[in-house]
Parts: structure tokens; C-alpha cells; sequence
């Protein structure tokens, strides 16, 4: 293999690495299964249902006599496509087939390195694409190789789904050993993509042999889908269509006649998780697993207080129960996994351990990334343990869209969500009087957590929101308070006082730290911390769908790399250091 594809293949993996599986506590702890992007697609052809048979042909013009005919719902490899034909393989032999006889579609065809026909290749796609500026996937660059290829084929893989999402094909007029991404550019539409992270798969068509160009990996902007589950293979009593919905607003509440919800597993025991998202929080549930035989395999009481609860499934399950406690206790959905299951997707929350490295305090389900950015997502690549805490109650929806946002930065410790009124108040003081209880809340949090790094917005609320302000004036007080044992006794004596030993507060105009987000993440594959919170701010839907709460507007008009300095117990920061971490480690 040449040594550029060698550096492209080393930056696609090490991309994988850290955005793609399940960390166990940051994004820097990653285990990885290579399937995915060692993955080879093919491009299979099905002779439809209603066809009697399909001639196969020794020439691309189709004509003469077939050299064979194949039936209905018979099944090919595609080598190549031409102007009025696909070039195809099978048991009958290798030949030529009307495009009008064949679907196509794309399949996992095993792994297999990029190829080593690759001369020299600048094949790249943007890692963020927004359907609304662009119609067409903006593939740019080159490709030299040391054979001629009759086609090219492009394979959209979206790793959510599980699945090829969008399958394209170009032809040179003659066959070619030099490509230019630049005649691709109407060949790959964005309309129709669902959100979420895509791989793209460069392969063409040289002869018998199919070689693999490039694999690119990108983000969609948009909603995306819910990841494939094993509902549909499962029984559950009751058998309640608003748990197996997408409505986080509606779902099932136990009562007297139904306490418990009974969910039967495959008899394959491929089930490995079972995920709960509340719509109201029980006050504690306790989950029973059973084999076959009925025999206990787990019996487990959750008591987290999270909005998402998992349970991971000991083999040889075939039966759970579920039953919540409390009489707002409400579920909005359940889902069943199987063992390949999107890690990136499917949020397994854990709790507050006994210290943070940071702890950021956010009025609102979204502040978080328009004006903290890429500071959460680089911190999770560096492995540092990161809470968060919300202020203002924006509705269950917003709840869960910052839920998929934290999970998909990197974040594991579940979130704080204190709930206090969402409503703009233009006198901090009046606003403080709605918020009532909310300067012992954040001590408390600060006492629980014992973060070394408090990070809080804006005092002037960056555009002069009343609630930034207020949370930056309560979050630098309740560091003071958090240390002074005569302050909110009932909290020091539960966890102790705890003195913060930095401060940072955004916009702030002393020791200031400028933190550079554009710098590629060599573990992410070229990716930077920018890109990762582009991605995480798409999560939260109902703040993107106006296009008005966008990062290149609020992020970058409000500066989301520059942070003050607030108070320190170790000492100023050097100026042109910008780490946060400076006089800790």
C-alpha cells in the first residue's frame, strides 16, 4: 500500500477509535471492534419479482444472442455500470445485464484493506455537512491508480442504522487510471440522509477485481434515527404502543392492575441490554432476570434518578421484569438491544462519582455547546471525568435532546437537571426570586461532585440573557459558599465542604485562557473538538430546526474558546498555555 492511503487508512481508524464505540467513562477509553470501517461493500443486483428471467449478455450493448438467462429474484454482484447496462458476476458467469432488470443495492461484502492499486489520492469530504446549504455531499480531491477502472461506486453507510443508506455510481467514458472528484460532484444528494455519523465508500470496477478507494467519514446534520432494536422479536405484557413509540410526552404509568411491565426475550439469546427512558422518574425500580426455566439471574433495584436507565443482560436471559415505584412514575419508551448496537447512540449513564475534573453549570438544555463548544468533547478525548449541571426546566424534550448530545460528546456521568422556571425575567432579581433555593442547590452540587475545575457562562449572559446571568453570579458565589461549613449545614454535613480550586467564566475579561478548538484530534482521524460540538449541537432538534440557533452564529459571535480566569487556589495561568488543567497536573 502506498504511504498516502497508508495515512489516509491510519486517520480513518484512529477516527473510528474515538468517535464510533462505547467508551466506559470518556471517549480516550475506547474499545474497538474494526468490522465497521474494515468493512468492504458490495454492490448486489436482484432480478425483481415480477421479471420472468433477465438476459445476461457478453457485451455491453446487449446485444446478440444471451449467453444465459437468469430467473426472477435471482441475485449478482455488480463489477461495473455503463450508459444502458450493469457489468455483472454470478454462477452463470460474468456478463452484461439491462439496467431495467435490475435493483440494486448495497451489502456488506467482509473486510478488506483499501486497495493497493491506489497510486496517490486527496479524496475528502467536509466531517460536517448540512443538507440545507448543501444539496450534494461536496466529495473534493483525486485519485491515481496503476490500472484503468470502468466504474466508480459510492456507498453511504450510516452507522446508527446499521445499514448502506444511499447507493451511487459514475462511469468515465473510457476507463481510467486518473479520477477527479470534481466530475462527481452532482452524484451523491444529501436530501434523504437521516442525521447522524455516515461513512462514505469510495470503491470501482476494474476488470473481475473491485478495489477500495477511500473511506471517509462524516456527520449529517439533521435528526437521527433511532437505532435498529430487537422490539419486534420480543413479547411484552402489557403490550403498550406508547413505550415502543418515539414520544418521550406519552408511555406507560403502573397501577394496582399492572404494577410491572414483563418483557420476553428471543429464544436465540441475542438480547444483551434493555434500556429504559422515563418520561416521569420512579422513585426506584426493581428489575428481575430470569432463563428459560425461571430461574433468578439478576435481580437488581435501580435507584439512579436518570432520565435513561440500562441493565445489561447476563446470557441465557429469556425474561424481564420491570417495576417502577411511585405514583408519578411514568415510562416513556423501552428498547431491546442486540449485541451490535450503535455504542455511540444508545446512552448507559453513570453516576456522580465521589470527585470531577470539571463541572460545568448551564442555564439551559443547549448552552452547554453554543457557548462552551468544544471544550466538553476535548476534555472527554483527554479522558477527564466531566459533569454538568442544568438550571432552568426547558420541557422533557429539551431534557432528552441534551441527554443525546452530552452521550455523543463523550460525556458518561449523567446530568444534572435542577429544574428551576424557564422564564425571562429582565431584573436579576426578580429572576432570582423564581429560581427560589437555587444558590443552596448549586453548593450542594459543587459538595457532591468536588470538582477541581468549575467551568460557568457569561456574567453579562453573553447576549444579556437575565438567566446566564443569574447562573454565572450564583455559580461564583456557590464556589465561595461551597468551602464555608457555616453555609447550607445540611449539605456539609452530608458531603463535606469542598473548595474549587479554579474557576473559569466565560467572556471573563481577566487571566484569560484562549482555547483553540480547530486543532485536528490526531486519536479522532483529523477531526477537531469543533467539529465533534457542530455535531452534538444538531442533537438538540428543536433549537436547530430555525436555523436561528446555529454554532457559526452564537458560538462564534460569542466566543466559545475564551474563558476567564475567576478564582484559583493554585495559582494564575500562564499566558499563552490555555489548559485549563494548568498547575494540576
Amino acid at each position: 500500500m502506498k504511504k498516502t492511503f497508508t495515512r489516509v487508512l491510519s486517520a480513518v481508524l484512529a477516527a473510528v477509535l474515538c468517535l464510533f464505540l462505547l467508551p466506559a467513562a470518556s471517549l480516550a477509553e475506547t474499545t474497538l471492534d474494526m468490522a465497521f470501517f474494515d468493512q468492504a461493500l458490495r454492490l448486489e443486483g436482484k432480478i425483481p419479482a415480477d421479471a420472468k428471467t433477465a438476459s445476461l449478455f457478453d457485451n455491453p450493448d446487449l446485444s446478440g444472442t444471451p449467453v444465459a438467462r437468469l430467473a426472477a429474484k435471482s441475485t449478482v454482484t455488480v463489477l461495473s455500470a455503463g450508459k444502458k447496462s450493469y457489468r455483472v458476476t454470478c454462477a452463470e458467469g460474468t456478463g452484461y445485464i439491462s439496467k431495467n432488470k435490475l435493483t440494486v443495492s448495497g451489502v456488506p461484502a467482509g473486510s478488506a484493506p483499501l486497495s493497493d492499486q491506489v497510486v496517490s489520492s486527496s479524496l475528502a469530504v467536509p466531517p460536517y455537512i448540512h443538507p440545507k446549504d448543501d444539496e450534494y455531499i461536496p466529495l473534493t480531491g483525486s485519485v491515481s491508480l496503476s490500472v484503468p477502472v470502468e466504474s466508480v461506486f459510492f456507498f453511504i453507510w450510516d452507522e446508527g442504522q446499521g445499514k448502506v443508506e444511499q447507493v451511487a455510481f459514475w462511469s468515465p467514458e473510457t476507463p481510467a487510471d486518473t479520477l477527479d472528484a470534481a466530475e462527481w460532484g452532482r452524484v451523491l444528494k444529501t436530501k434523504g440522509l437521516a442525521g447522524g455519523r455516515k461513512m462514505l465508500c469510495v470503491q470501482a470496477g476494474a476488470g473481475e477485481d473491485v478495489l477500495i478507494l477511500a473511506r471517509l467519514p462524516f456527520f449529517i446534520a439533521g435528526k437521527v434515527l433511532e437505532p435498529p432494536n430487537l422490539n419486534a422479536q420480543c413479547r411484552f405484557v402489557p403490550n403498550n404502543e406508547r413505550i415502543l413509540d418515539a414520544n418521550i410526552e406519552t408511555g406507560w404509568s403502573p397501577n394496582e392492575k399492572r404494577p410491572e411491565l414483563t418483557i420476553t426475550l428471543p429464544e436465540d439469546g441475542s438480547a444483551v441490554l434493555v434500556q429504559a427512558e422515563w418520561m416521569k422518574i420512579p422513585e426506584k425500580t426493581d428489575v428481575t432476570v430470569t432463563d428459560a426455566d425461571g430461574n433468578t439471574l439478576l435481580a437488581e433495584t435501580l435507584e439512579t434518578g436518570f432520565w435513561v436507565d440500562t441493565v445489561s443482560l447476563p446470557a441465557g436471559a429469556r425474561t424481564v421484569v420491570i417495576r417502577p415505584y411511585g405514583k408519578k412514575a411514568a415510562m416513556a419508551s423501552i428498547r431491546v438491544y442486540g449485541d451490535d448496537y450503535p455504542r455511540e447512540l444508545v446512552q448507559q449513564w453513570q453516576e456522580m462519582p465521589e470527585h470531577l475534573d470539571i463541572l460545568f453549570f448551564s442555564a439551559h438544555q443547549d448552552d452547554e455547546v453554543l457557548f462552551f463548544s468544544g471544550m466538553i468533547p476535548w476534555y472527554s478525548h483527554l479522558g477527564k471525568k466531566l459533569g454538568i449541571v442544568y438550571m432552568a426546566n426547558c420541557g422533557r424534550n429539551r431534557y432528552q435532546e441534551a441527554l443525546r448530545s452530552m452521550w455523543f460528546s463523550g460525556m458518561r456521568i449523567h446530568p444534572v437537571f435542577l429544574g428551576f422556571m424557564d422564564k425571562e425575567i429582565a431584573s436579576i432579581d426578580v429572576a432570582a426570586n423564581c429560581w427560589p433555593g437555587s444558590q443552596e442547590a448549586i453548593v450542594r452540587q459543587i459538595r457532591r461532585a468536588k470538582p477541581d475545575i468549575v467551568v460557568v457562562q457569561d456574567l453579562n449572559g453573553e447576549y444579556g440573557h437575565t438567566q446566564h446571568r443569574l447562573t454565572a453570579l450564583q455559580v461564583t458565589r456557590g464556589v465561595e459558599y461551597a468551602a464555608d461549613p457555616a453555609y447550607d449545614p445540611e449539605s456539609a454535613a452530608q458531603y463535606g465542604t469542598w473548595d474549587v480550586k479554579k474557576l473559569y467564566v466565560h467572556l471573563y475579561e481577566e487571566n484569560q485562557v484562549h482555547m483553540n478548538w480547530d486543532i485536528p484530534l490526531e486519536e479522532c482521524g483529523g477531526f477537531t473538538s469543533w467539529d465533534l460540538a457542530m455535531e452534538a449541537f444538531e442533537l438538540h432538534y428543536s433549537q436547530t430546526k430555525t436555523r436561528y440557533f446555529r454554532m457559526e452564529r452564537q458560538s462564534r459571535m460569542y466566543d466559545s474558546s475564551l474563558f476567564g480566569l475567576y478564582r484559583t487556589t493554585v495559582g494564575p495561568d500562564t499566558p499563552g498555555v490555555n489548559d485549563l488543567f494548568e498547575n494540576l497536573e
